[in-house]
């Protein structure tokens, strides 16, 4: 009888850990409801988003892909993301992942006709450096510490 007691807390316990390690939880929404929230709140605020994706991929950190298109407004002059939009996206984004288990944040900037928009000077201008094309960030969860309620 003690053995079996001991077999059912070892499963039970063992699919508690499988659980944690996926990034599940079984008292709260999962990581991937929360990028869908992310997505949405980056939309339903004022920054410039017109649409954004936002994709949670399970892994032993948690990697997060988030692609926004932007609004005219939302660029510079010269038609690359303003300072001013990166640094509040980067708010978003501090803000909504801090309750998630996300190690690394890939973000990714298109225009309304789909084109990709650089985000490098903006990027420079926040103290980050963009990806080398310019046109995607590689952020970890150090790096968007800074902008939380920002």
């Amino acid at each position: 009888m003690r053995s079996v007691a001991r077999r059912a807390v070892l499963i039970v316990g063992a699919a508690v850990l499988a659980l944690a390690l996926s990034g599940c939880s079984v008292f709260g929404p999962s990581q991937s409801d929360r990028a869908d929230a992310l997505a949405r709140v980056l939309e339903s605020s004022d920054i410039g988003v017109t649409t954004a994706e936002a994709t949670y991929q399970t892994s032993f950190g948690g990697d997060l892909t988030v692609t926004v298109t932007l609004a005219p407004a939302a660029l510079d002059p010269a038609g690359r993301v303003s300072t001013e939009t990166l640094t509040r996206i980067l708010n978003v984004l501090a803000t909504e992942t801090s309750t998630m288990r996300v190690a690394t944040t890939y973000l990714y900037t298109k225009d309304g006709d789909g084109q990709r928009v650089s985000l490098a000077a903006a990027a420079e201008e926040n103290g980050l450096r963009a990806e080398k094309s310019g046109y995607s960030l590689v952020l970890s969860r150090t790096d968007l510490t800074g902008f939380a309620n920002g």
